[in-house]
């Protein structure tokens, strides 16, 4: 296993609500610091392309992926991929606010925010201060553009 590497702890996935987590690094075995970044995906809908977050492992299992730096043709720029999701291509970090089933800003990609709430009081959690949240993300991981990082996903 190489050092570093980036979790995204989930909390308890919740039925029809979007899935919440904050992003972590790992910089040695066990040796964590949060990177004061949430995040805000789509419900789980059995890895549903463009209507499921992406598979996690478990409860309390790792499932572990891989993070590059790639060139985007939807969006017209490189951007950071989330590599190896089963069944599915395209799993990028962008700004959104908007995770819910009537209302996304996501077909399946993770969109950074600082914190949630419920913006259009929907009764869904939103994701608030995405673009600030993915600059202070993209800046964590400038480090690994060339050679990408390992991600795990990790659900409470």
């Amino acid at each position: 296993m190489t050092y570093p590497r980036i979790h995204l702890w989930r909390k308890p996935l919740i039925a029809g609500q979007p899935t919440q987590g904050n992003f972590m690094i790992e910089s040695a075995p066990n040796i964590m610091r949060h990177l004061y970044v949430k995040c805000l995906e789509l419900p789980w809908l059995n890895n549903a392309r463009g209507k499921s977050c992406i598979p996690p492992g478990g409860k309390g299992e790792e499932k572990v992926y891989r993070l590059k730096y790639t060139f985007s043709p939807k969006y017209n720029r490189k951007m950071w991929l989330v590599d190896g999701v089963e069944g599915r291509s395209g799993v990028r970090i962008h700004s959104g606010n908007f995770a819910g089933i009537d209302e996304a800003d996501s077909e399946g990609c993770l969109l950074p925010c600082l914190d949630w709430a419920d913006i259009d009081k929907d009764g869904d959690l939103d994701g608030v201060s995405s673009r600030t949240a993915v600059q202070r993300l993209e800046s964590e991981l400038r480090r690994f553009e060339e050679t990408g990082v390992d991600f795990v996903v990790r659900n409470g």
